[in-house]
């Protein structure tokens, strides 16, 4: 086991500007913790090293700080410190789905590819607005999803290929009251009519996704498919312009 510290020349909270994670084996490491400068001293001395500094009287467990109950799926949480700003982070398992193409009517069954769904959420006094979801594609390896898992663009419309971004048209942003409601701005995204806005991006060429549509209704998805988005998560979970 590796403990990986970091110092930020712009920290979170100045008072505990070090932050702290191990590695259990490469691509699975714990969540991060946060130490003052004292406490990290205090450990090497005594411990040489920071396993089990939980346990440390220098750090209460009644002080951590625990996130609300999250949605079924979440694979990260984040939270900006003055409360403002919450990201949630969600793996959708490769699977069909029935869409509408354009307008309501007939629904066509057509395969997904495995996903990740990076949502936004903005405090509006009490409720929370959903305020950006980009959705990208990955592998259905089995592998867990890291920091260097690479990323694919989504294959169909709605979804903008450069960035990602879900684009919502005139739909009004989803308002939720708390976290466990965020996972409704999927089923929005899925129920809503799909056009052809934003175009379609998969390695058949087909231009049209009203012509995709006919080429894939009622078949397995297979990341054959798939064209890369030249990123990995780490680094799409980084960018601030989107």
């Amino acid at each position: 086991m590796e403990w990986i510290l970091k110092l930020n020349d712009q920290p979170k909270n100045a008072d505990f500007p070090i932050e702290a994670h191990y590695e259990v084996s490469p691509g699975l490491k714990s969540s991060t913790r946060y130490f003052s400068f004292d406490q990290v001293v205090e450990i090497l001395q005594n411990r040489n090293s920071l396993e089990g500094s939980l346990s440390s009287p220098s750090i209460a467990r009644e002080d951590l700080l625990i996130s609300p109950i999250l949605p079924e799926g979440t694979i990260m949480y984040a939270q900006h410190p003055d409360n403002a700003l919450e990201q949630v982070v969600f793996e959708i398992p490769q699977k069909s789905f029935d869409i509408q193409y354009k307008v309501a009517g007939a629904l066509h069954e057509l395969p997904f590819p495995r996903m990740v769904a990076i949502c936004e959420l903005e405090r509006i006094g009490d409720e929370k607005k959903i305020g950006s979801m980009r959705i990208f594609a990955i592998e259905n390896n089995n592998e867990p999803i890291s920091e260097t898992t690479p990323l694919f663009s989504f294959p169909y419309t709605n979804v903008m290929k450069a960035t990602g971004s879900v684009c919502w048209g005139i739909n009004d942003r989803l308002l939720v009251s708390s976290l466990q409601e965020v996972k409704k701005a999927l089923f929005l995204f899925f129920s809503a009519p799909f056009n052809e806005d934003h175009g379609v991006r998969t390695s058949l060429g087909i231009n049209q996704f009203q012509a995709l549509i006919k080429r894939l209704e009622g078949q397995q998805f297979s990341d054959d498919l798939l064209l890369p988005h030249n990123k990995t998560f780490g680094e799409v979970m980084k960018e601030t312009d989107f």
